[in-house]
C-alpha cells in the first residue's frame, strides 16, 4: 500500500478523527473507502460512455430479454481486454 500526505485544517482533522472513533473506525480507513468509491465512479462513467458509443452499433441477432441485458450474459466468460471481431470487452468492475 502506498502512503500519501494531505494538508487540511487542523480542526477538520480533529473532528473527522473524533467521528471515526465514534464509528469504531479510523480516519485512514474512511479515506480508503472514500478513495475506492471515487475511483469507481470514474470507471462507471468510462463504462457508460463506452456503452453509449456502442449503442446502435452492436447487433445481437434478436431482442435481448431484460434479464439478459442486466446479467451481462453476452460478455459472460470473457476476459477484460479480450477482443471479439474488433470489439474489446472491458468490465468496469473488474481490474
Amino acid at each position: 500500500m502506498k502512503s500519501i500526505t494531505f494538508t487540511a485544517d487542523e480542526s477538520l482533522i480533529d473532528a473527522a478523527r473524533a467521528q471515526a472513533r465514534s464509528d469504531n473506525t479510523t480516519l485512514n480507513e474512511q479515506f480508503r473507502l472514500w478513495l475506492a468509491e471515487y475511483a469507481r465512479e470514474q470507471r462507471i462513467r468510462d463504462y457508460e460512455a463506452a456503452i453509449g458509443d456502442l449503442r446502435g452499433k452492436v447487433v445481437v441477432g434478436r431482442k435481448l430479454t431484460r434479464d439478459e441485458m442486466n446479467e451481462g450474459r453476452l460478455t459472460e466468460g470473457l476476459q477484460h481486454g479480450q477482443q471479439i471481431e474488433g470489439l474489446v470487452i472491458e468490465h468496469p468492475f473488474r481490474a
